[in-house]
Parts: structure tokens; C-alpha cells; sequence
């Protein structure tokens, strides 16, 4: 369940990966509303073309349709990090008598849920928006699915892995 546990690493051989995530991204395209569900992409520019299709998904739009979810480069990511910690900064806080207090309440008591993808976790790391996810130990409806070629490399915040290789997954 992703969004229980919302910090998750998909190991294994590029391919299989590739099959692993493709098939995740439909099923949630097609049990989650548009409006329930967020799809935000953050990859590599030169894997670009593999994700070309998940961009006209409507999961891949903001609800105003002005911003779209896909970053292939470090100023789009760094521009989309900007509107996601503004969310993210609503959800975490309250405003009290012009003070910010800390909510407690989880991803259930907030939509839509924004789901980022991350094929490369050392060039996104130093995104502000993933940071605070990888920082916050309650979910208030962030997750972050990251690809990774192993276990080495990782935040420490991240302890949940799915492994594939052909034969399982």
C-alpha cells in the first residue's frame, strides 16, 4: 500500500523496473481518479522518452490545469518543488491567531494524494519538496516511489524495498 507506506524503492535490472513501475503507474491511473491521485514525475532527461506516454494521463495535470508534473530537468523539478511545499506547508500546518501550529492529521484527511516518481535519487535529493518527504515521519498524503539500481546510494529515511528481477516482484 503506498500510501501507508510512502517512502518506497523499486530495485532491480532496468527493465524489469521499467515493467514493474509501468504497471503500477496504470493500475493507479485506473482505480484513482484524476482528482483523488496526483502523478508527479521528476526524471532524467535522457529516460525521458520511456515516460512520454504518463504525460497526457490527467493525473499528471494540477486541478487548475496550469501546471503539469513532469520534470526532466533540475530547474522544472526545482520549479514544481515551489507549488508542491506550498501544499505540502498547508497540509503540515495550521494557521492559529497568525501562528503556525502543527496539524495532526494524515494523507486521508487530505486530497488529492501527490505520488512522486524519481528514477535518480542523487540529483533530486537536494529538492526541497523531497527532502521535507523523506524528513516527515507522518504521511499528509505525499509518497515518493524512487528506482534505484541497488540499496546503496539512499537516504536513510527510506526503508521499504521491492525488488524485481524477472521471476519475482
Amino acid at each position: 500500500n503506498l500510501a501507508e507506506r510512502n517512502k518506497l524503492v523499486l530495485i532491480g535490472e532496468k527493465q524489469y523496473k521499467e515493467t514493474m513501475l509501468k504497471s503500477m503507474i496504470l493500475q493507479l491511473a485506473t482505480y484513482q481518479a484524476y482528482n483523488d491521485l496526483k502523478l508527479v514525475f521528476m526524471i532524467n532527461e535522457p529516460q525521458g522518452d520511456m515516460w512520454e506516454n504518463f504525460k497526457m494521463l490527467p493525473h499528471t495535470w494540477s486541478d487548475s490545469k496550469d501546471i503539469r508534473f513532469y520534470a526532466t530537468n533540475y530547474e522544472d523539478m526545482s520549479k514544481l518543488s515551489f507549488y508542491l511545499e506550498q501544499v505540502f506547508t498547508a497540509r503540515k500546518y495550521s494557521d492559529e491567531d497568525g501562528k503556525q501550529v502543527e496539524r495532526n492529521a494524515t494523507y486521508r484527511n487530505f486530497q488529492p494524494y501527490y505520488l512522486i516518481i524519481v528514477d535518480n535519487i542523487k540529483k533530486v535529493k537536494s529538492i526541497d519538496i523531497i527532502d521535507k518527504i523523506l524528513k516527515e515521519e507522518t504521511n499528509i498524503g505525499f509518497g515518493l516511489l524512487v528506482l534505484n539500481d541497488g540499496i546503496s546510494n539512499l537516504p536513510n529515511e527510506i526503508n521499504d524495498f521491492l525488488t524485481v528481477d524477472g521471476t519475482t516482484g
